[in-house]
């Protein structure tokens, strides 16, 4: 996370607590969600990463939850993927399918109040761009028992600058859950 130029960047990526109220701050603006039909995914369709973190085996079932935070002029700010047990209870179940709120706004509505754990933080590719580098942050959302929600969010470059302070960062990027879970239907 150090390696990042950006001071917002950084404070972004380092945050153990809601990324929404950041972003808001950064962008100076009011976000919005857009959140795609929330899918029930067999998890043996996901990089064995998140099913790890999850503790899920190939035949447990998922949540699936595909989002966008944007800017109130419709800019997108983060493109966001979000992994839930089955299992969970009514309030994180309903939280996860609002399709009108951020996440964790949703979160702390119901009175949901979870463990942030960071797996990784770093570069991935912006989605729809081949050549375009975009800050990312993959964590966890825990209670008591362990990993209930995998989050990964990337950053718009345009408004989260993804610029590294020294030469030493490798110019290759590796996705932070895996472009193919971005993009599955």
């Amino acid at each position: 996370m150090n390696e990042f130029d950006s001071a917002a960047t950084r404070m972004l990526l380092a945050c153990e607590g809601m990324t929404t109220p950041l972003l808001q701050a950064v962008a100076r603006t009011v976000i919005r969600a857009q959140v795609d039909p929330v899918v029930d995914v067999a998890a043996g369709r996901l990089p064995a990463s998140i099913r790890c973190a999850l503790r899920l085996t190939a035949r447990d079932r998922c949540r699936l939850r595909r989002s966008q935070l944007t800017a109130a002029d419709g800019q997108t700010l983060s493109h966001n993927l979000v992994v839930a047990r089955e299992d969970l209870d009514a309030p994180l179940r309903q939280a996860i399918g609002d399709r009108e709120t951020p996440l964790g706004f949703a979160l702390a509505n119901a009175g949901v109040t979870l463990r942030r754990r960071i797996l990784r933080a770093g570069r991935a590719r912006w989605p729809g761009s081949e050549r375009l580098s975009c800050a990312c942050k993959t964590y966890t959302l825990d209670d008591r028992q362990g990993a209930l929600i995998y989050i990964c969010e990337r950053f718009n470059p345009s408004h989260i600058p993804a610029a590294i302070r020294a030469a030493r960062w490798p110019d290759s990027v590796t996705p932070c859950c895996g472009n193919a879970v971005h993009a599955m239907s």
